[in-house]
């Protein structure tokens, strides 16, 4: 019935949006997800989804069709699904590629599963067309599985997953086009025994960090996991009066003969931690270039390995004595 509603966002929490349009205020249950794409905007566009039962009419929102259609597809079925393993993402530190999951479907009701999922497969190629050009989700017949995960679980997985924030977060206010915070659901397998799920949390505000935490742990305990924060570090904040960043400045164009462009990305672990021990301590990160970082795609462009080189042990000649 309804494919959006666009309007004024007068009111937001975590679980749900009100946006006014044409002077109709509209009640949207929202996830986790949808909630850190919309804050702070003062107007919307929410794709929705619409259920009528015989004592409610309710509302989903989504930021994007892409987590409609997976709602859809998870809850909205129009065959029984059982679940009876999942196996998505490689490592805690790299963005996902690929997933697979094993579902038992009646024999009556494959046609129409597969149908479900080509129809997510073409939502999903239109929404990112011209940004990722290999999408594929593809259903397939394989041997029965010996045991499956028990409906409840599943039902609570799925929820918990498309609720939890993924992705930005907040952008930098102080540096244009600069992540400051994020969150990569990057692994979620199940053993038989049990689902693991990981996510890696990136920023360069602490505090941002661990409120996130808090948020995303939030989400699955409600969903009845357990849940353990490790392997924490501190944010790394680039400092642009830096002085090892002003003498770079200079052997950059001593040895190339132009001034470099000066910019941040999203990553720094490593100053992070050092950054941790010793506060006090003037940090710089750079190297060669990369390409398709924290992917199972990452690779060195060789060329510019040397140019690099060349930088560094300039810089180290010409680094300020502290």
């Amino acid at each position: 019935m309804y494919e959006y509603i666009s309007g004024s966002l007068t009111e937001l929490s975590p679980t749900y949006a009100v946006v006014e349009a044409a002077g109709v205020g509209y009640y949207i249950n929202i996830s986790l997800q949808t909630f850190s794409a919309i804050e702070g905007a003062e107007s919307v566009r929410l794709y929705v989804h619409f259920i009528v039962r015989e004592d409610a009419q309710i509302l989903y929102g989504f930021a994007t069709r892409q987590e409609r259609e997976l709602f859809r597809l998870l809850n909205a079925s129009a065959c029984d699904l059982r679940l009876a393993s999942v196996d998505g993402g490689g490592l805690r530190n790299a963005i996902p590629r690929e997933a697979t999951a094993v579902v038992l479907v009646a024999n009556g009701d494959v046609a129409a599963f597969e149908a479900e999922v080509a129809a997510f497969e073409k939502t999903l190629i239109a929404e990112f067309a011209n940004i990722e050009d290999s999408i594929s989700v593809k259903a397939a017949v394989v041997a029965t599985p010996a045991e499956v995960i028990p409906a409840e679980v599943a039902t609570k997985l799925a929820k918990a997953v498309i609720g939890a924030p993924n992705g930005v977060v907040k952008m930098s206010v102080e540096m244009e086009g600069l992540v400051q915070t994020s969150t990569n659901l990057a692994r979620v397998v199940s053993n038989g025994e049990c689902v693991k799920i990981q996510c890696l949390l990136r920023s360069s505000v602490s505090s941002e960090k661990v409120a996130l935490a808090e948020a995303i742990k939030g989400v699955f305990e409600m969903a009845g996991a357990e849940v353990e924060l490790s392997g924490s570090y501190d944010g790394w904040k680039p400092n642009m009066e830096s002085p090892i960043l002003k003498a770079m400045l200079a052997s950059y164009e001593a040895l190339y003969g132009k001034k470099p462009a000066v910019t941040a990305i999203h990553a720094g672990l490593e100053c992070g931690i050092i950054g941790g021990v010793y506060p006090n301590l003037d940090m710089i990160s750079f190297g060669p270039t990369i390409c398709y970082p924290h992917s199972p795609d990452e690779k060195v462009e060789i060329a510019s390995v040397e140019k690099f080189y060349d930088f560094l042990l300039h810089t180290l000649k010409n680094a300020p004595v502290k």
